[in-house]
């Protein structure tokens, strides 16, 4: 496992640039990513796949 500190509004590129994860937001606990992805790339949050319940979990897609 790779373990990186990024700040607001910094980025992880991942296979080149195919994918880009940026801090979009940190407010208390939480910290809100945005991820820009081929559209053949599959993006899941591992609780959905393994079913735990998570009521307060909030999933936006915005398409350039």
């Amino acid at each position: 496992m790779l373990v990186l500190t990024r700040g607001l509004k910094q980025q992880i590129l991942i296979d080149g640039g195919l994918i880009t994860v940026t801090v979009l937001d940190i407010h208390g606990g939480r910290v809100r990513l945005g991820i820009e992805a081929p559209s053949d790339v599959a993006v899941r949050r591992k609780e959905l796949i393994q079913g735990i319940p998570q009521p307060d979990a909030v999933i936006s897609v915005v398409h350039d």
